[in-house]
């Protein structure tokens, strides 16, 4: 427990207490916005003191104040703006996913048009992608193959998302076409 001067009384009192117990006034501590204040104000203050007419050791001490002050700031920044960008670029690859699959969704209805039913087997595959996809299936944003699976009603494509392989959570969960919400 330290001894502090209260401000309106300028009386001791402990750094515990929450009103002078002299004149009965609550203690006003630094906010934290003057804290901010004062840390990053004080920087653009130093700047002035690296002018002519200020010691050598008085301009050292104000450039490496200027410097923390600048490195805390960025990292301020960086730690609130970073994770905010960065989280955005992996659901924009889930939703082009989504969109791919369902671009191949519609050529797959287009084929099962034309010949009664979805493709079965690797040569109906390869006639279904000369014809309808322009030579190749597009591969998902990771640079993976899609996954087509039939009941011989409906078809499922699948992709395994980030890390490739089967199951996952968040962003390496696997996407279904059946699972994504186009609009």
């Amino acid at each position: 427990m330290a001894m502090i001067t209260c401000f309106d009384c300028n009386k001791e009192m402990s750094d515990e207490a929450k009103i002078c117990p002299n004149c009965g006034k609550p203690r006003r501590p630094v906010g934290f916005l003057l804290g901010l204040g004062i840390f990053f104000l004080s920087p653009i203050f130093a700047w002035f003191t690296l002018r002519k007419g200020h010691t050598t050791i008085a301009k050292v001490i104000s450039f490496i104040w200027m410097l923390t002050g600048g490195l805390v700031t960025i990292g301020l920044l960086a730690g609130a703006i970073l994770p905010n960008i960065l989280g955005k670029s992996e659901n924009a690859k889930q939703e082009i996913a989504c969109i791919q699959m369902e671009s191949i969704y519609g050529v797959l209805k287009n084929y099962k048009l034309q010949n009664g039913a979805y493709p079965s087997s690797e040569d109906e595959m390869s006639i279904l992608t000369k014809n309808f996809l322009n030579g190749a299936i597009p591969l998902d944003p990771w640079g993976n193959q899609y996954l087509m699976t039939s009941d011989g009603d409906g078809i499922e494509i699948i992709s395994y998302g980030s890390d490739g392989k089967e199951g996952g959570l968040k962003k390496d969960a696997d996407i279904l076409l059946s699972t994504c919400n186009i609009k």
